[in-house]
């Protein structure tokens, strides 16, 4: 098999520098991906590093980090996309129409990552497939509202409420929060 020049994105966790090491020792190719805003990283020292391309970052411009890996794939600046964080994998995933063919993004499919990226919608499938989950309400499912206060009730408090990750109107990839409630006000 020839060996691949695969761009990872998010070199500069430890997920990613893991992901460099070992299509590295593969025999590929491996350029490390990271946000132009982040310092040096790891992976740039790893004798499996061949290059490196600073994008932008995906948590605060999701549009240009897209438009930037369009372009990329365009230019053939490598052969297989290997997003790692989230951020990097919704952009990606966004795109994956528009990347020539013959670059392989490796993600999940669309319907997949459905699932994957979201507390809400996973938690909601366990549960009805009979999978047992702590005990659960929902509130909020992106689009309307759950009539909710007398499941609260049920509830006991404290309780642990948590919101998905998202991608908000400015153009932000904003991380999940959680939050603790200690009583139904």
């Amino acid at each position: 098999m020839k060996p691949l020049r695969i761009l990872v994105t998010d070199a500069d966790t430890t997920a990613g520098l893991g992901a460099v090491r070992s299509l590295g020792r593969a025999g590929h190719t491996v350029i490390a991906g990271y946000a132009i805003d982040t310092n040096e990283f790891a992976s740039s020292w790893s004798r499996y590093c061949s290059d490196y391309l600073r994008y932008p970052n995906p948590y605060s411009h999701q549009s240009k980090f897209r438009d930037w890996v369009c372009d990329q794939a365009s230019q053939g600046a490598f052969d297989v996309l290997l997003p790692v964080s989230e951020c990097c994998i919704v952009g990606v995933a966004a795109v994956r129409s528009q990347i020539p063919t013959g670059i392989l993004p490796i993600l999940p499919s669309d319907a997949a990552l459905e699932y994957t990226l979201s507390k809400f919608l996973s938690t909601r499938m366990a549960l009805s497939l009979g999978i047992e989950c702590p005990p659960t309400v929902f509130i909020f499912d992106g689009q309307t509202s759950v009539k909710s206060d007398n499941c609260l009730l049920d509830l006991n408090f404290p309780i642990v409420i948590k919101t998905d990750n998202h991608l908000n109107q400015e153009g932000t990839y904003e991380k999940g929060r959680t939050f603790i409630a200690a009583d139904i006000d």
